[in-house]
């Protein structure tokens, strides 16, 4: 998902190494018209590129995943691309290459500047050069004060459709929380922000950009 040859000048602090970003993930799906309906129902902007379909979101040029139809009856990720700025390039392929992470040549049918690798669960996964697209601070929301006895939610019948201007983060099943803890923040630079026990943990980027 990564284009060849994209520059993104430095926006970080010095002397910090990971990445900045969830760029996009690939899915495979049986049915690409019943993937374009449920997608659709929730506001995000489907459009039919090449064999697929592409995820965006309202007014935002960025694509936020692609869909493809894949064999048999089963959803299936397919692999996700994380975003790194151009001049961490060459340390953290160090970095990889001290931990001993094996990496590997990009799947069939993907052009990339990337590096791929799989991370502790066999997830394949894509660092590559890419513009930052997580926020970096927080949305101001105005809020809304209903007069008393009245509620702020609009009835369902009233409210419209909602349109997304962003995805922000993504979420990966895995079989030990602690081991993918430990591989996300030492491979890809994240820190742990949160966790729920042994169930769940929450991961956030230094460029402020949260990624569960």
């Amino acid at each position: 998902m990564t284009a060849i040859g994209k520059h993104t000048a430095p926006t970080k602090r010095p002397g910090e190494l990971g990445v900045h970003s969830v760029d996009g993930f690939v899915f495979a799906v049986p049915d690409l018209r019943i993937a374009e309906n449920f997608h659709k129902s929730f506001g995000l902007d489907v459009r039919t590129e090449g064999q697929g379909l592409s995820l965006y979101t309202d007014n935002h040029p960025h694509r936020w995943a692609s869909i493809a139809e894949g064999p048999g009856s089963t959803k299936k990720l397919h692999h996700v691309s994380f975003g790194l700025f151009d001049e961490d390039m060459p340390a953290f392929s160090a970095r990889l290459r001290d931990l001993g992470v094996k990496r590997l040549d990009p799947p069939p049918g993907y052009e990339s500047n990337g590096i791929w690798f799989r991370d502790q669960d066999g997830t394949l996964v894509e660092v590559g050069v890419a513009q930052k697209s997580s926020p970096t601070k927080k949305t101001q929301v105005d809020a809304i004060l209903p007069s008393p006895g009245f509620g702020a939610a609009p009835k369902r019948s009233r409210a419209g459709m909602t349109r997304p201007n962003r995805l922000a983060h993504i979420l990966l099943f895995t079989s030990d929380v602690a081991a993918a803890v430990t591989f996300y923040t030492r491979v890809f630079g994240l820190r742990l922000s949160d966790r729920s026990g042994d169930n769940i943990a929450f991961y956030m980027a230094f460029t402020a950009a949260i990624i569960t």
